[in-house]
């Protein structure tokens, strides 16, 4: 039963960066795990809820109301959702780490 789903699960990887379009040559393993590790609903992308559970914790911290925490996030989703069908495919969060790293 394990190996099906983790069949299933790189199968619908696998779809969503087709359906990008895009070559993932440059995704890294620890952006595929980390990707994987986000996605709660396993399937192939992360929504705005699954988003906002990595910046809650850090968000709070930094002394950030609930409003502002869900704009900031928000603004982020929008930010990383190239093909804006509001969720981030691991093209898409591989991209913004690639970016993010190019620019230190």
């Amino acid at each position: 039963m394990k190996t099906i789903i983790t069949i299933a699960t790189v199968a619908i990887l696998a779809s969503t960066t087709c359906q990008a379009g895009q070559d993932n040559s440059n995704i890294t393993d620890w952006q595929k795990t980390r990707f994987k590790q986000l996605d709660l609903d396993n399937n192939g992308s992360l929504n705005v809820e699954e988003m906002r559970g990595t910046t809650k914790e850090w968000m709070t911290k930094a002394g950030f109301d609930e409003a502002e925490q869900v704009k900031r996030t928000s603004k982020k989703l929008a930010k990383l959702d190239t093909n804006k069908d509001k969720s981030i495919s691991l093209d898409e969060f591989a991209a913004d780490h690639n970016k993010q790293k190019k620019k230190k």
